[in-house]
């Protein structure tokens, strides 16, 4: 860098006549340029090596995801009901055999107590951001499947909802949706089961759904 410097010096010295103020502030000028060119191509360098390490673990995920989704389908079967609601991350639930793969565990369909389902939203206006938090019991797990799957006829029927919080502000504003789903378990050491699904919907209903029917069996198996 210091031989640089002086190549630079002594080139500028030359094209100003040996003027030492304009050698100094064409050198200075010249120094300052490069030194800029390579802070950017640095930067580039950087931000490509970032894009290229991200794309790669998406990649690793990928097959990650797919052989994870090649062992429970040798374990349990096509029949096994498979949502994939993540990378990695997948709710099982074999009819055959009464059970529910639930965060890599296995539970029988008697060990499912209850469940709720929550949306931590948030409402995204132009300048603001508020939220909205909904979490009750049972029912407002059924009211949510019964809202996603019906509209709003089908949340009446289906149960009734919590009280929600929400601060609005004027200007055109969107929903970010934050699905969680917690599975009450018949375990002292780790009752509950929390399912992030984020603003996947569609795998919101469909595990909602098979905890609905889970509940209404093991209630129909103590009646008899």
């Amino acid at each position: 860098m210091i031989l640089a410097a002086l190549a630079i010096v002594a080139i500028a010295f030359g094209i100003t006549g040996g003027d030492w103020l304009l050698t100094t502030v064409l050198s200075l000028g010249v120094i300052i340029v490069i030194l800029l060119a390579r802070a950017r191509y640095c930067d580039f360098k950087e931000t490509k090596y970032r894009e290229w390490k991200k794309k790669n673990e998406y990649l690793q995920l990928k097959k990650e995801n797919q052989l994870k989704l090649d062992n429970i389908r040798a374990k349990y079967g096509l029949e096994a009901n498979v949502i994939n609601y993540k990378l990695s991350k997948f709710f099982v639930a074999v009819e055959s055999h009464s059970k529910l793969l639930i965060n890599d565990k296995e539970y029988h369909f008697s060990d499912i107590l209850n469940y709720s389902i929550s949306d931590n939203s948030k409402t995204i206006y132009s300048s603001v951001v508020s939220k909205s938090e909904t979490d009750a019991g049972n029912s407002i797990g059924r009211a949510i499947i019964g809202g996603i799957l019906g509209g709003s006829a089908g949340a009446i029927v289906a149960g009734t909802t919590g009280d929600v919080t929400t601060i609005t502000s004027g200007g055109e504003s969107t929903i970010q949706h934050d699905y969680s789903i917690k599975v009450t378990v018949d375990s002292i050491s780790n009752p509950l089961e929390n399912i992030h699904l984020g603003t996947n919907v569609d795998a919101t209903s469909r595990i909602g759904a098979i905890l609905n029917v889970v509940l209404v069996r093991n209630r129909k198996n103590m009646i008899h």
